[in-house]
């Protein structure tokens, strides 16, 4: 191989786990769970279902 030519990647390397992660994560602090259900739901039917939903528990105190 001459150096103009890529080497196969395994499923190993960062670059293919980099290829599958999720476009988009969205993080929400949460302080109301079904007010939360309802924003992932509207991303998704807004085209985010790949997107990588992460949320932050704080509806029961402000800590």
């Amino acid at each position: 191989m001459n150096s103009l030519t890529p080497l196969p990647l395994s499923p190993a390397d960062p670059a293919v786990a980099e290829a599958s992660a999720p476009e988009f994560s969205i993080c929400t602090l949460v302080t109301d769970h079904a007010q939360w259900r309802a924003m992932q739901a509207s991303f998704v039917a807004h085209g985010f279902g790949d997107a990588e939903f992460l949320q932050l528990d704080n509806s029961q105190s402000n800590r």
